[in-house]
């Protein structure tokens, strides 16, 4: 995806430091986590979630959020959801996601000023109502099988299957068949999980493009920073 924009907010450099190696400790974790972290690198709420979601209750961000930062992981990849946003409700200065792909953040440029609360409502509201969340898992597997690398490892899948059919029907050694029968599954654990990462693209690269477009009319920057290789 590349670079989107760049951090200059009220960020201290011990808090930078502490959120960089929270993200980089949990981007590759199965389950959510959900950490506070203050102006002085110290972590002030932790959080332990499932695969798909974690959350602080609201007195638990009344009680930590005002003035500092949110970060979360996103195990199976992609950028914000909009209940994430909530966190500026609470005071929040900008609000992180770790990823395997990288971080994503989002930063509120109105920090100290009069208007500081307002617009991640807004922003929030106009996030539903334009990204289509109704897209059914079919619908997202279809097109996901048409994409070039699933496509080539559906036609060497069935390529291999047709030579065990017809190595099989013309006699072939047991070994023969075992070997083409191990190369199968290899390539289909592969192609299971291929699939998986582009379906999961094809799902939260909508909301990517839409922040990257949007977060600065509601006073927001939006910032997307690649996982360094």
């Amino acid at each position: 995806m590349g670079s989107v924009g760049s951090g200059n907010n009220t960020i201290t450099p011990q808090q930078e430091r502490a959120l960089n190696k929270i993200a980089n400790k949990t981007r590759n974790l199965k389950n959510e986590q959900y950490r506070i972290v203050d102006q002085d690198g110290n972590v002030l709420l932790t959080k332990h979630g499932g695969k798909g979601e974690v959350s602080a209750t609201v007195g638990e961000k009344r009680q930590f959020m005002s003035g500092n930062i949110g970060i979360h992981n996103h195990p199976e990849g992609g950028t914000f959801s909009s209940a994430d946003f909530r966190d500026f409700g609470f005071g929040a200065t900008e609000i992180w996601v770790a990823t395997p792909e990288g971080n994503y953040k989002l930063i509120n440029t109105r920090v100290g000023k009069d208007n500081q609360f307002s617009g991640w409502n807004d922003m929030q509201e106009a996030y539903d109502r334009d990204i289509n969340t109704d897209m059914s898992y079919i619908t997202l597997r279809n097109e996901a099988q048409q994409s070039t690398h699933i496509k080539s490892m559906m036609d060497e899948m069935s390529s291999i299957s047709k030579e065990f059919m017809e190595k099989r029907n013309s006699g072939a050694s047991q070994s023969t068949l075992d070997a083409l029968g191990k190369k199968y599954d290899t390539l289909e654990a592969k192609y299971k999980t291929e699939l998986k990462k582009e379906i999961r693209r094809l799902e939260v690269e909508p909301n990517h493009k839409w922040l990257k477009k949007n977060a600065s009319k509601y006073g927001f920057k939006y910032v997307f920073e690649e996982k360094k290789k």
